[in-house]
């Protein structure tokens, strides 16, 4: 079948075949978030970061609140913080449409 194939290949039509099904993808890589500036304000500490996946994020967690996002899908997101926990960490996790938690959140400060 010119110009596919060469002098040492056989085609042939088939019909009445249906065709095979492809492969259905699923997202199972979880979204990765980065803490960018921790900032101390009247209102408590602002935590702003970035948030990357290759779907839908559904959400940014600080400290377990939810953060708000400052551009499409947590590109950037911020929470202001009223407190700092004893620890004096701040950790951000992301999770996406498909149920994708961060196995490892950025943590920063601490004791």
């Amino acid at each position: 079948d010119e110009p596919l194939t060469g002098d040492e290949s056989r085609a042939t039509e088939v019909s009445n075949v249906e065709f095979p099904q492809l492969l259905d993808p699923i997202d199972d890589q979880p979204p990765a978030t980065v803490i960018t500036a921790v900032v101390r304000s009247n209102d408590g500490w602002r935590v702003q970061g970035v948030a990357q996946d290759n779907g839908t994020i559904r959400q940014v967690l600080v400290n377990g609140q939810p953060a708000k996002g400052v551009r499409e899908n947590f590109a950037e997101w911020e929470i202001t913080l009223p407190t700092l926990p004893d620890s004096k960490s701040i950790t951000a996790q992301s999770e996406d449409a498909a149920g994708n938690r961060e196995a490892l959140p950025h943590i920063v400060g601490g004791q």
